[in-house]
């Protein structure tokens, strides 16, 4: 009961931080230890106590999704449709996203890398030259070459470090690094141990390091396909956080029951030897003696060479001497976690020593590597942390509009993976791992290819681009951006998707609205009639709630620049304060018949799974907290009572007349 009302208080903790990416992992790693604990209590005949703790354990998951109910649904509800679980409705892409799930090359950009070694950065961290933010020494061979160039020394090391890396991913903001130390109590403890739960440990980390491969192997390719949900996510190396959690997992453990089972010495250390060859042996072989058969090519040499040979050369020295560096510093940790657990076999250290001195060793060893992203650097005052997002010329041009929406295309910068523009306007670009794939087709199709007429109807003021003499990014007014809303005067109808996304090659977006023939129920049977005055403009604007005020003497049918997101998931738009339909149109814009006559219409997003979904949640919640505070009251009130008892008893001992004792002789 304990042990269950805790895991259901720390999943639910898991599931709120929202990344359930990691939470899928979690699922997996504790799914392949209940069949280990499965096998073996039926091979120990105690099926009936797998049974009751696996209740338990169900109980608690449930629990732990109560309070998570409305965030998990919306989500489930949203991924329908994204590039990550929607499929697109054109041709081309149809039988790729079938089913749902992103584009196999896509989800496997980032694979650690196998067969090149990259996966040997666990045990030597600068195998591959670290990541984009990496620590460089002022004895770095680049360094010195830039040495009186009269670039800033730091601004040199950011180089560096930014160009240091050449391993097989596209770039990696550092290495997964577990600690040399670990690894070798890991290798010990699995030599050591007499449980069979090493092998469940060790199954855990093969699997792990297979995932984290990705399209390096066919493992990952066979997961993708049959896993439920696995083709939702990208990033294999995130898989290695299973691995990180197992081995320091499985050297405690270990430790713990060597030191507990007091083994044979003899046999402790020749197990203990044993470690130290194979974990400093591959330290020694790849990353010292087999240094001088690397390459230490990348991705973006030829470029650099292209530039600068000279650069290129000095490049590549500083890259084997990092990984020669890094790999005498493992060497050095692997020898010291040795030391250790030699003294605490042989007797020489008592278990709380020994436990304080390799902790200390893990510590040191992790938190220096760690210190080479996490740095000084990383904490700032917030007066600078305010002046890194200081507007630019161009912002502060294009914010003098007092107009309350309009949107603005960046192209100085790459415009669908930046994330700045956003922080002072409405983009038409911008990130977000999980992009609705009905505007990611639109991107592919139209928005990538500067089609000017979809740039219009999407409302784009403002084009930011490279002054050709100055190279410096300016403003430059559209007067063709149709604006938050308009009345069109005619109709195109289309058969489906491929010819809607087609009919956006030409078009005038303020007289044509382009609708597929299954919105016909709702537009069908309007007649369009001229009105020179109606019109129709946007008078309030949040993120969740539009308002619009239009006046027309004829009924009209009205565009307006926002995303059609499927009715039955949120959007709901009212007429003076009546709900009433809208349909999808232009692809990806939202249309409607708008009556003749002055009107308020509003469109306000209202999904159930956030107004029902929270209220479930807040149920929940307080169920989780009644049954964890319950069962913990509980034991803590059995314990209360046991030592009343103790003390109890022991009181009366003490208050009890002593027999006296006899007399001598």
């Amino acid at each position: 009961m304990l042990g269950g009302a805790l895991t259901a208080l720390f999943l639910a903790m898991l599931i709120d931080a929202n990344h359930l990416q990691i939470a899928y992992y979690t699922a997996l790693l504790l799914g392949m230890m209940g069949i280990y604990f499965l096998v073996e209590n039926i091979l120990q005949n105690n099926i009936i106590r797998f049974a009751k703790a696996t209740g338990a354990l169900v109980l608690a998951a449930l629990l732990a999704v109560l309070p998570n109910f409305g965030n998990l649904w919306a989500t489930q509800e949203y991924g329908k449709e994204t590039i990550r679980g929607g499929s697109s409705e054109l041709t081309v892409k149809r039988e790729a996203t079938k089913g749902g799930g992103l584009d196999f090359d896509y989800a496997t950009r980032w694979s650690y890398g196998f067969g090149d070694g990259e996966m040997l950065s666990l045990l030597i961290p600068n195998i591959k030259g670290g990541g984009s933010s990496n620590e460089i020494s002022d004895n770095n061979k680049v360094v010195k070459l830039f040495s009186g160039s009269g670039y800033p020394v730091e601004q040199i090391k950011r180089y560096v470090a930014s160009i240091s890396y050449w391993g097989n991913q596209p770039f990696t903001s550092g290495p997964v690094y577990f600690g040399a130390s670990v690894w070798l109590v890991f290798v010990f403890a699995l030599l050591a141990m007499r449980s069979h739960i090493r092998w469940a440990f060790l199954a855990l980390l093969l699997f792990s390091v297979f995932l984290a491969a990705g399209k390096n192997t066919p493992f990952f390719g066979w997961m993708f396909n049959l896993l439920p949900y696995f083709n939702k996510f990208r990033t294999p190396s995130m898989a290695l956080v299973i691995a990180e959690l197992i081995v320091p997992l499985a050297a405690i453990v270990g430790l713990h029951e060597i030191i507990r089972d007091k083994q044979d010495p003899k046999s402790i250390v020749k197990k203990l030897y044993t470690s130290f060859a194979i974990v400093a042996g591959i330290i020694f072989l790849f990353g010292l003696l087999g240094s001088g058969m690397y390459t230490y090519e990348g991705q973006n040499d030829a470029e650099i060479a292209k530039n600068n040979p000279q650069l290129l050369t000095a490049l590549r020295e500083s890259r084997a001497d990092m990984l020669q560096s890094d790999a005498l510093r493992s060497l050095f940790f692997v020898v010291a976690a040795t030391s250790v657990i030699w003294l605490v076999i042989r007797q020489k250290l008592s278990p709380r020593i020994f436990a304080l001195c390799l902790g200390l060793v893990f510590l040191t060893d992790t938190f220096t590597v760690a210190k080479r992203y996490l740095n000084s650097e990383n904490f700032v005052t917030k007066s600078e942390k305010e002046t890194a997002h200081r507007p630019e010329e161009y912002d502060l041009q294009i914010l003098q509009d007092t107009d309350p929406h309009y949107r603005v295309f960046n192209t100085t910068r790459d415009p669908f993976n930046d994330a700045m523009t956003s922080y002072y306007h409405k983009s038409v670009g911008g990130y977000h791992a999980a992009k609705l794939i009905r505007y990611q087709d639109l991107i592919e199709n139209h928005i990538s290819k500067s089609n000017m007429n979809v740039l219009n109807m999407l409302n784009t003021k403002y084009f930011v681009v490279n002054n050709p003499q100055t190279k410096q990014p300016v403003v430059q007014r559209n007067p063709g951006a149709c604006g938050t809303s308009w009345f069109v005067k005619e109709v195109k109808w289309v058969k489906n998707a491929d010819e809607e996304m087609a009919a956006l090659t030409d078009f005038d977006p303020l007289r044509t609205v382009i609708i597929d023939e299954r919105f016909k129920t709702q537009a069908g049977s309007f007649s369009f009639a001229s009105d020179s005055a109606a019109y129709i403009r946007l008078t309030a604007y949040s993120p969740n709630r539009m308002v619009y005020e239009s006046s027309a003497s004829t009924p009209q049918l009205a565009v307006f620049s926002e995303i059609y997101y499927d009715e039955g998931k949120g959007w709901k738009a009212y007429i003076d304060g009546k709900e009433t339909p809208h349909f999808r149109c232009n692809y990806v814009l939202r249309g409607m018949i708008v009556p003749a006559g002055k009107h308020e219409i509003t469109f306000r997003f209202e999904p159930q799974s956030i107004l029902v979904g929270n209220k479930i949640s807040m149920a929940g919640s307080v169920v989780l907290f009644l049954v964890v505070m319950g069962i913990v009251g509980y034991y803590a009130r059995k314990e209360m009572m046991h030592l009343n008892k103790l003390l109890t008893e022991r009181t009366s001992f003490a208050t009890q007349p002593q027999a006296k004792k006899p007399k001598k002789g």
